[in-house]
């Protein structure tokens, strides 16, 4: 009967342990929709930098799996359509959309040094004459985590005080999946012969 009562004891440690689990991880879902709640006001939010660095740090004491995919989709707030991130997207793009998903795999990098700022891609592009039309050209791989990877405890630990993440111990696989982003929009408007392209 003593052995009954202690393996029914353990059983509701089990839960407890399970339930408080379940509460860490409700409350890190909480902080990402907190974080990107204000992504839907639109591309000058002054809170997009703010989020990006929250994201960027939550992100930042996991062990990147691949050095050479330099980006992680999660590490960023996301504005544009996630239809731009498909292997196959069919969408037009203009020089907006091309900005803001330019500034979004960005801040989802591993490491930004290597990386121009918009701000410099733009005032280089404008540097040339009415007879050259600058292409802005992004051909990216970027990991992305698995869809299990939040609703289980079995490939990070969620730290909810600090607000890191951390690798598992002992993950039951992965949490990450590759894909490709392939994107092109011209700078500017017109040239001087009046063929247009997209701004």
């Amino acid at each position: 009967m003593y052995q009954s009562i202690h393996y029914y004891y353990e059983g509701n440690n089990h839960f407890q342990q399970q339930a408080t689990s379940n509460k860490q991880q409700k409350r890190l879902f909480l902080l990402f929709a907190i974080l990107c709640s204000s992504l839907f006001l639109g591309a000058q939010n002054p809170y997009l930098n703010d989020a990006n660095e929250q994201l960027r740090h939550i992100f930042s004491q996991i062990t990147y799996p691949n050095n050479d995919v330099l980006f992680l989709y999660e590490r960023s707030a996301k504005m544009s359509d996630s239809s731009f991130y498909s292997n196959n997207s069919v969408d037009t793009a203009d020089f907006k959309v091309w900005r803001q998903v330019y500034d979004e795999m960005y801040y989802a990098a591993h490491d930004t040094l290597p990386l121009s700022k918009i701000n410099t891609l733009e005032f280089n592009a404008s540097q040339f004459y009415g007879d050259t039309i600058p292409i802005g050209l992004m051909d990216y791989e970027y990991f992305y985590l698995k869809e299990e990877a939040f609703s289980t405890g079995d490939y990070f630990l969620f730290d909810t005080i600090n607000n890191y993440l951390f690798d598992h111990p002992s993950p039951i696989g992965s949490p990450y999946k590759k894909s490709n982003i392939f994107l092109a929009s011209p700078f500017k408007e017109y040239s001087k012969w009046n063929v247009y392209g997209s701004h």
